[in-house]
């Protein structure tokens, strides 16, 4: 059997590019049903000199998350210089079904990014089904070369 990410990993949208000082709590809520593990990995974009950023995991049991509270340890720091570089939060066995990724930021400095969710090691039978309209691509196994 071969591995194919895009077969294996069912890759949704966690949060919307967006830039500004106010903390991004209403990101996309993350069903991990039929799913061990989930990695949010945020593209950061421009980051104000002395800016004060971090991410972390908010889960729950409701749909909704209206039960969501912060996962222990999950907060990564984002430092003002960290423009364009990616910083991930990989949550493997979690005990609540919904995640959601917040981006807590200053209301001082600006930042902007957004961020991709990969739901794997997942017990649903292959292929994985991607999310049609967010989540479209395509899969090529030892393509020649020509005209792409």
């Amino acid at each position: 059997m071969s591995f194919s990410f895009s077969d294996d990993v069912k890759i949704m949208p966690a949060a919307s590019y967006a830039a500004g000082t106010a903390d991004i709590t209403d990101n996309q809520i993350i069903d991990t049903a039929g799913y061990d593990s989930v990695c949010f990995v945020v593209h950061n974009a421009t980051i104000a000199a002395g800016a004060v950023t971090s991410i972390k995991i908010s889960s729950g049991a409701a749909s909704d998350l209206s039960d969501g509270a912060d996962l222990l340890g999950t907060s990564v720091s984002i430092a003002a210089d960290d423009d364009d570089e990616l910083k991930y939060i990989d949550l493997h066995q979690n005990h609540e079904r919904y995640v959601r990724l917040i981006m807590d930021k200053d209301a001082a400095n600006s930042y902007a990014g957004s961020a991709v969710a990969y739901l794997y090691n997942g017990r649903a039978k292959r292929p994985i089904t991607q999310l049609a309209g967010t989540t479209e691509g395509e899969r090529h196994v030892a393509p020649g070369e020509g005209t792409a």
